[in-house]
């Protein structure tokens, strides 16, 4: 008996029969539910209307994308199930799938899968979908050890993106048991709908983070003028012009990737006056946890509206008041900077601007909104020298000898002591404190 705990153990399960899938598909590819004729034929309507009554997707046509490669499912989690004794959330096996031979003349594809100790290898199977939606219907016959028979049927579900899938989901139904003569299978038309929890099945070997499914960012700020929708991923590039000088010092031009699904990551990449992609730094884009799904943001808003607001939008509340200083979820500027990292996928030329990693110790905990502070009272101090500002700005291989009396001597030239509420004075007193 198989003990370790599966998607697919219902109760005795001991091998899968390979299938074959080899006839082709009629001219017209598929029939009005947007399923072939070789799946209505494996898979009754009722069976399907049970799916999708647990929450199953199913995605229809005959224009899927070409999804060959090896995804990883983790968590697999339970989402709903109507066999007796299951219940939402339990937790399985980490599902490991790989598609291949895909052919959309015929609309067929072969599929491996590992879940836990039970595998299946070679499967042939049928695959339908339009643009970067599909799923894939793989028949299984099951033996138990009494010799007992059931024909059962996988559907895999989800978005195809560049860099893994958006949303996987897994059924597994009962089609026919036979009229299980030993009373060990689950009834006709009973399965389980699971779903990979974190909402993404990187492609296995391949960097799970959460920024790593977004769209690269272009090298030139006049590539990104010819663009605008995507496919996979689904969103839109937008022009969002002069960058954000409050949250992206530095920077010049600002554009941002944006999903169609409200509540997902997006992307967002400065350029220089030149138009040169960012590529690290404070001027640099961040990745967005949760997309705006605008450009923005608020320059114009004093710190306690923009805490306000934060409150009331999960982008602000995910994305922004970790930037900000003085607020629960504020974090170190060198921390923000490696968890939401600038894109350069597309290997363009390094173009650093208000780098900090010259500074660390200086810059100590402070937050982004205190680094930029800090920024800009070097950049507008007429007391500051032409040296400490390329320090600054990483136009020098070497930290200036008195670099502590230096920012000490801006500090009391804008009478500091007894102007702390000025933010340049509170991000200067930090500095001075770290050296």
């Amino acid at each position: 008996m198989i003990k370790a705990k599966t998607f697919f153990t219902f109760l005795l399960l001991v091998g899968v029969m390979l299938v074959g899938c080899e006839k082709k598909q009629p001219e017209s590819k598929v029939q009005e539910n947007g399923l072939t004729k070789d799946i209505n034929d494996l898979v009754p309507q009722s069976i399907i209307d049970q799916m999708q009554s647990l929450g199953m997707p199913i995605h229809g046509g005959d224009n899927p994308p070409s999804i060959e490669n090896t995804y990883l499912a983790a968590p697999f989690i339970l989402l709903s199930s109507n066999v007796p004794g299951d219940f939402p959330g339990k937790s399985f096996a980490d599902y490991e799938v790989t598609f291949y031979d895909q052919n959309n003349d015929d609309l067929t594809i072969k599929v491996d899968y590992l879940n836990g100790p039970e595998s299946g290898t070679g499967l042939g199977c049928y695959i339908v979908g339009d643009k970067c939606k599909f799923s894939v219907f793989v028949e299984i016959n099951s033996m138990n050890t009494n010799g007992t028979k059931a024909k059962m049927i996988h559907v895999i579900s989800g978005t195809f993106i560049e860099k893994g899938i958006e949303d996987l989901h897994l059924a597994n139904f009962m089609l026919d048991d036979y009229g299980d003569p030993s009373g060990i299978w689950i009834g006709v038309g009973e399965g389980r709908v699971a779903y990979d929890q974190d909402g993404f099945s990187e492609i296995v070997g391949s960097t799970s983070e959460w920024y790593s499914r977004l769209p690269a960012c272009p090298c030139t700020y006049e590539e990104v003028k010819k663009m605008g929708k995507t496919d996979c991923p689904e969103g839109e590039w937008k022009i969002c012009g002069d960058a954000s000088l409050r949250f992206h010092y530095g920077a010049t031009y600002e554009v941002r990737w944006t999903p169609v699904s409200s509540g997902k990551a997006g992307q967002q990449c400065t350029y220089d006056s030149n138009g040169k992609l960012i590529t690290s730094g404070i001027a640099a884009g961040s990745p967005d946890m949760v997309s705006p799904g605008t450009c923005g943001p608020f320059e114009w808003l004093s710190n306690l509206l923009v805490n306000h607001l934060c409150d009331q939008s999960d982008h602000c509340i995910e994305d922004v008041k970790p930037w900000l200083k003085g607020n629960e979820k504020s974090i170190p500027c060198w921390q923000y900077l490696a968890q939401w990292p600038s894109n350069n996928l597309n290997s363009c030329d390094q173009n650093p601007k208000t780098d900090i990693l010259h500074m660390l110790v200086m810059v100590g905990n402070m937050a982004c909104e205190e680094v930029t502070d800090l920024f800009r009272v070097i950049d507008s101090s007429g007391q500051a020298s032409t040296e400490l500002k390329d320090f600054f700005h990483g136009r020098l291989n070497y930290t200036p000898a008195n670099l502590k009396s230096q920012l000490q001597t801006i500090f009391t030239h804008l009478n500091c002591d007894n102007n702390l509420s000025d933010p340049g004075c509170s991000a200067l007193k930090k500095a001075i404190g770290n050296l």
